[in-house]
């Protein structure tokens, strides 16, 4: 009930209307549904879901359902790498986005070459967001990989 109260309240009322708390004006870490390499994981889901609509039935059920798996499981790892504040646990966490994002990737390639993808321009646009996430991952992980040196050689 409590969950469903603030969902109601944050995405169903408009920004102009939410009234802040005592609590929305203490510093926070950002939520992972406002970060941008979430967003575009998000619409790579939906275009990949979208995609495997217009798959031959031989690949639809294996191949692309296996896809919109990847990508579901990509944006849980990238919600946990945001909200996990153990030493070391975002890497791990981004790490281990790397190696689903990567069989996604060798699925989007079969696709690819079994001509799965019907519009070119579909295609192209999966390419340009893969590219996207994962250029903002690395960026991330490595600059988490830093500030975790940082912190070492602070002694902190």
């Amino acid at each position: 009930e409590k969950f469903l109260r603030f969902f109601d309240r944050r995405f169903f009322t408009p920004p102009d209307k939410i009234i802040p708390s005592e609590s929305a004006l203490l510093p926070c870490m950002a939520l992972t549904e406002d970060l941008p390499v979430y967003h575009a994981m998000y619409n790579l889901l939906m275009m990949v879901m979208d995609a495997r609509g217009t798959f031959d039935k031989s690949c639809k059920y294996i191949v692309g359902d296996n896809m919109v798996e990847r990508c579901l499981q990509c944006l849980s790892l990238v919600h946990y790498a945001n909200e996990d504040r153990r030493k070391g646990a975002r890497e791990e966490h981004l790490s281990k986005f790397l190696i689903e994002f990567d069989i996604f990737k060798t699925l989007l390639m079969v696709c690819r070459d079994r001509r799965q993808f019907k519009k070119s321009t579909v295609l192209a646009d999966i390419f340009s967001l893969t590219a996207d996430v994962e250029n903002q991952i690395t960026a991330w992980r490595r600059s988490s990989r830093a500030a975790a040196k940082s912190s070492e050689a602070a002694g902190v």
